[in-house]
């Protein structure tokens, strides 16, 4: 029988804040001595170190590196598998290739390969291709459709209902959840249905609830 282990280290005394919908791979560890701050919709591939200090040798004696600095990921990064990372600053949608070791700032929308790991947007093109509210309505109206097909629900349109508005939400029905694809928010309403439904959306459409999004 083959067993996996998951294996992952929060080291302190930093702070550690993790947003939304964060996913974190096998024998992955997340440093937070300096402090880490990782933002929404953030994916971690397995096997990835996350590192905000250096701190071993004996500095009575005179070695020079012994600090520790903040490491920040924005909303939507992707650090695809066996990254390296130093105590950065990542911008939003950043991606990070397979086995990247990452020692510098990383740029909103770029993308990034190699030891060290150097830009390839260039050569690759960034993470995402941004879509309009109205693609991403029809894509989870088509979504919903699935949802209620594989699980048997019928009339799921009384319970959910989509806006394309930013800032759209206010909704006096009971037990209706909105989905506000410009913003990607939604209203929380705790039913068992709507926990069913969040959990078939991920990992391809992520939502925060509206009262946490920033």
């Amino acid at each position: 029988m083959v067993q996996f282990i998951l294996i992952v280290f929060f080291p302190g005394p930093g702070e550690l804040r993790i947003g939304h919908n964060f996913w974190l791979g096998n024998t992955s560890i997340v440093d937070s001595h300096g402090g880490t701050r990782i933002a929404n919709n953030v994916g971690i591939g397995a096997h990835s170190q996350l590192w905000t200090h250096i701190i071993y040798g004996d500095v009575m004696c005179g070695n020079r590196f012994h600090s520790s600095r903040p490491l920040t990921i924005g909303d939507d990064v992707w650090l695809v598998g066996h990254c390296l990372v130093s105590p950065v600053k990542i911008g939003d949608r950043g991606m990070a290739m397979l086995g990247s070791v990452i020692t510098r700032d990383m740029a909103v929308d770029h993308t990034y390969a190699g030891v060290p790991a150097e830009d390839i947007t260039e050569k690759v093109g960034s993470q995402f291709k941004i879509t309009s509210p109205e693609e991403r309505a029809k894509y989870l109206q088509n979504r919903f459709v699935e949802f209620a097909q594989q699980f048997g629900i019928r009339h799921l349109n009384e319970y959910v209902k989509i806006m394309t508005i930013p800032g759209q939400m206010s909704s006096s029905l009971k037990d209706v959840t909105m989905f506000n694809v410009a913003d990607r928010t939604y209203s929380k309403c705790g039913t068992q249905l709507e926990y069913k439904l969040m959990r078939f959306l991920l990992p391809k459409a992520k939502f925060i609830p509206i009262e946490q999004a920033k």
